[in-house]
């Protein structure tokens, strides 16, 4: 499964908080603004909105490779956290998605992705619920998730050798 990096998780995080949703009105603009970046490398289970998977482990791509990271971004009113951690499990795929199943479920109907899960035609889709528009793209790979576009928690997992593999991701949209 291609894995974004955590840097490139950074950047769409930024991009999305530069979006004109995040931008102040005009008559705003000249009032005093607070605004601020904040980044850590570590994303706890408060921030990801999900536990961790019992006895999983960090998961890295190389040395330099982080495991974990959380990111805020806001301006005023109007803000983006995204949390991210990757982690690995030698328990089965199956095992380690019914774990996710049931904790998604809690925060309403999960939606699975599988590789080649197209997003509907544009004049099809609700801009207020999840796509499969970023689905694995290996075979043996599930993207789970629940939520809106703008609050959503995302497990991504993929089987590797006798591991699975998979991402925690909880993405929050703040302001109108």
């Amino acid at each position: 499964m291609h894995r974004p990096s955590i840097p490139a998780l950074l950047f769409c995080a930024s991009l999305a908080a530069a979006t004109p949703w995040a931008q102040a009105a005009p008559a705003e603009r000249s009032k005093s603004l607070d605004a601020g970046l904040q980044v850590r490398e570590a994303a706890n289970e408060q921030a990801l909105g999900l536990p961790i998977y019992p006895g999983a482990k960090a998961q890295r791509d190389d040395e330099d490779d982080k495991a974990e990271v959380s990111l805020g971004l806001w301006g005023g009113p109007f803000g983006v956290s995204i949390a991210v951690r990757k982690l690995r499990s030698s328990d089965s795929m199956a095992q380690v998605v019914a774990f996710y199943r049931q904790q998604l479920a809690a925060h309403g109907a999960v939606l699975e992705c599988l590789p080649g899960s197209k997003p509907p035609p544009a004049d099809a889709r609700n801009k207020a619920s999840l796509q499969c528009d970023d689905g694995p793209t290996q075979p043996g790979g599930l993207v789970l998730k629940v939520g809106t576009p703008r609050n959503q928690r995302v497990v991504a997992l993929q089987p590797q050798g006798r591991e699975v593999h998979f991402q925690l991701v909880r993405i929050e949209v703040k302001g109108d």
